[in-house]
This record gives structure tokens, sequence and C-alpha cells, in this order.
């Protein structure tokens, strides 16, 4: 429960959108938009999801679209931040 009201929370980390050219990323990631279809309950996605989001210059990949577009979930990051880049794992900010 959240603030009084039930939730799904769900935790993923699906394969590396490198593995075999995206497409067991892509796969995993359109398995778990079909699995959370239709869910009753709000829906919590959560995880290291292996899916770029957009950057300058870069739409993202396909899964992080697909997550926004087909799963129709919002980034978090970018809900609250929108004009702000998100730090890519391979150069965090300390």
């Amino acid at each position: 429960k959240f603030r009084g009201e039930w939730l799904r929370f769900l935790n993923s980390h699906p394969e590396p959108s490198s593995a075999g050219g995206g497409f067991f990323n892509s796969a995993q990631i359109s398995e778990l938009i079909a699995l959370l279809d239709g869910a009753v309950l709000p829906v919590v996605l959560a995880g290291d999801l292996n899916a770029p989001a957009t950057i300058p210059g870069d739409p993202g990949s396909s899964a992080y679209l697909a997550l926004l577009t087909q799963g129709e979930f919002k980034d978090a990051w970018l809900e609250l931040h929108p004009t702000a880049p998100a730090s890519p794992a391979a150069s965090p900010r300390r």
C-alpha cells in the first residue's frame, strides 16, 4: 500500500540491450508489457531495465519507447526533471 492505496510494485532486470542485437531485451520488455496490460492496480515498475532512455540526439531504445507508448508507463525522472538529463550509468555524478 502507498498512502492507503493498493498498488503493484514490480522489479525487473531483463537482458542487456546489446545481447542478441537487442532482440532478447525487446522480447522481455514486450512480455512484461503484455503481462501488465489491463492490470487493475496501479503499477510501479522499477529495476535495471537495460533500456536506454531518451537523451539529446537519441530517441532512446525501442524497448524504452515501447514502455512509454505500448505500456503507457511514465518515466519518473522525466516527469520530475523534464529539462535535466539523467546521468548515464557509465558516468554518474558524485
